[in-house]
């Protein structure tokens, strides 16, 4: 089966885009990352530092391949 996530593919439509995170993306990602009211909604608490979402762009290099 043919890995469609390396590299990563931009999709954009007229009011979103979506991309690969980076590390320049950090800041932003804190910003709503460690608000209360989204971490209420999802499966992380509200991150209490720049380090804490600098964290989550170390993500593991994952062989899609093996995902079923």
């Amino acid at each position: 089966m043919e890995n469609v996530f390396n590299p990563f593919p931009e999709l954009e439509t007229e009011r979103i885009k979506l991309k690969k995170l980076t590390y320049e993306d950090a800041a932003d990602i804190h910003h709503y990352a460690s608000q209360r009211i989204v971490s209420d909604n999802v499966t992380w608490d509200a991150h209490k530092s720049i380090e804490e979402t600098l964290q989550l762009l170390i993500l593991p290099k994952v062989d899609m391949r093996t995902i079923k």
